[in-house]
């Protein structure tokens, strides 16, 4: 049968040769021309392998080099054959100006190497465009991203062999363009660089190869057949793919970086390496160990050096939603980050809460967000500086790192009481400072008498009535009297320094008081159950 099929392909071959060249001289319409194609495949019987093979031949009748109606012609027996696009790769190669370049390059060599042609030596470099008959480049890239379009809209190869074969002549096609480049580069005495450049057909033609590939390595049946379960099976194709991607990737790495990163990761994925050859990837590896060896035998020891926005951003995470700000990862992360440097711990500490607040000014923060920004200054972190002065060994001069951190504040965002009136200070932070000094004398941080210093005129507040409260007075006074708890919970939106202790003392009765409860009731259930 198949005998039977040649020999009616080998007589029928002529007449249709004589169809395709009336069809492209008369300008025959896709349409017309895929019915007389169905009339002559019945008159005049050919194989469908070389039914594309009379069509791409038939490109030099119009001497053209892009003739549109080779592309439609493709497609139209495509559909008249229900050969799948991809397969015609192979017979597009073989009819491609990219082989008959190579070809007649290698005559050219040949004949200089033996000294026989003369005129060779004449003429010079060679170029594919003073080559016989039409390029057909431009054809040759249209058919490809017709083939494209066929993988990607559901016409890719259904088995692993169709697919490792269409690998196998994408690899034909990749290293025919290698070769193309290389022979380039001899011919103008270039060496072998990217030569394709120069021919933007030729270029075009590369990238569309190279997408081909990596749009058929993503389909399931090309991650199957690609994989190492099958690597026995297709041994060959994978040798010869390896080979191709292997070439291609420097040329590709000066044309198209993201598709030369998707080739290699592939390559990669599926090991598509000749052996003992190792990926870009590797190399780059091995070569960043040695450079970064290098670069830190070269690196000076430094000590590391605290931002003053590291600490701001940190406190602004703490207070961020609802704050459950614990002491003990609080001190932790000073103490890592200053190592033992308390003077710069509480001078950072005190400026970032600064910070936070008045960036909260500037960036219009509701009213709820100020008052907390506002009450972490006031309320939290005096009685936090002054736990920390009480577990250091060495005496903390908070007095200078106050002075300090307040040197380092924008005086225009808190004003001072006169201020106000002589300049167009911020009336809305004006109490700040006077506030967060009050407070830090109540926690014996600095002695009262610092604070009109401290200041730079004289304050407009006095230490609370009752002094710095202690949580376990607290405690005691809630005992003996519930409405002590309702005095005191007006108080906790005081900024006078004293709403921590009040708040820890409400909060251990209420959970003194609930304990109660629970055991209570357990009791009760319990006695139920006995006299049930």
């Amino acid at each position: 049968m198949v005998s039977l099929l040649k020999r009616l392909s080998g007589s029928s071959r002529p007449e249709w040769q004589k169809f395709l060249r009336q069809c492209l001289l008369q300008r025959i319409s896709t349409d017309e021309f895929y019915n007389l194609a169905k009339v002559m495949l019945r008159r005049h019987p050919i194989s469908h392998m070389d039914l594309f093979d009379v069509i791409l031949e038939s490109r030099a009748v119009t001497d053209f080099d892009w003739d549109p109606l080779i592309p439609d012609y493709v497609d139209a027996v495509q559909k008249l054959t229900q050969v799948e696009l991809f397969n015609i790769l192979p017979s597009l190669l073989a009819h491609s100006s990219i082989k008959s370049d190579i070809q007649r390059w290698k005559k050219q060599n040949q004949a200089q190497n033996q000294d026989t042609d003369q005129n060779v030596d004449e003429q010079g470099p060679t170029e594919p465009a003073d080559s016989k008959g039409p390029a057909t480049l431009l054809t040759d890239y249209g058919i490809i991203q017709n083939v494209i379009t066929a993988v990607t809209t559901g016409h890719a190869p259904k088995i692993a062999l169709e697919f490792m074969d269409t690998c196998s002549a994408i690899a034909d096609w990749i290293l025919a363009l290698v070769s193309w480049n290389a022979h380039l580069g001899s011919e103008k005495g270039e060496g072998s660089g990217t030569q394709l450049l120069a021919s933007p057909d030729v270029v075009s033609i590369f990238i569309a190869v190279g997408f081909l590939f990596g749009a058929l390595a993503g389909t399931e049946v090309g991650a199957n057949a690609l994989s190492f379960q099958h690597s026995g099976t297709f041994k060959h194709q994978r040798m010869k793919l390896a080979r191709a991607l292997t070439a291609y990737s420097p040329i590709c790495a000066e044309i198209s970086i993201p598709l030369r990163n998707r080739l290699d990761q592939l390559q990669k994925e599926f090991s598509l390496f000749l052996k003992g050859e190792k990926s870009n990837q590797d190399h780059v590896i091995e070569d960043t160990a040695v450079s970064t060896l290098e670069f830190e035998s070269r690196v000076v020891d430094i000590p590391p050096v605290s931002s003053r926005a590291g600490l701001y951003i940190y406190i602004n995470s703490l207070l961020v939603g609802r704050p459950l700000i614990d002491d003990n990862l609080l001190i932790n992360y000073l103490n890592n980050r200053y190592g033992g440097n308390h003077m710069a711990l509480v001078e950072e500490l005190i400026t970032a809460s600064f910070d936070v607040l008045s960036n909260g000014m500037y960036r219009n923060e509701p009213q709820q967000s100020m008052f907390l920004f506002r009450a972490f200054l006031v309320n939290k972190l005096p009685s936090f500086l002054s736990d920390l002065a009480g577990s250091v060994v060495e005496p903390i001069p908070v007095e200078l790192c106050i002075t300090r951190a307040l040197a380092r504040v924008d005086p225009n965002t808190f004003p001072s009481f006169s201020e106000i009136f002589s300049t167009h200070g911020n009336s809305v932070l004006s109490d700040v400072r006077q506030e967060f000094l009050f407070s830090c004398a109540l926690h014996k941080l600095i002695p009262e008498s610092s604070i009109e210093r401290l200041l730079g005129e004289n304050p407009m507040q006095t230490l609370p009535n009752g002094g710095r409260f202690v949580k376990h007075d607290l405690v005691a006074q809630i005992n003996n009297s519930h409405e002590r708890a309702e005095q005191l919970l007006n108080g906790v939106e005081s900024m006078d320094g004293n709403a921590r202790a009040i708040v820890e003392a409400i909060a251990e009765v209420w959970a003194f008081h609930r304990t109660k409860i629970l055991q209570s009731t357990n009791m009760d259930n319990m006695d139920n159950v006995g006299d049930a």
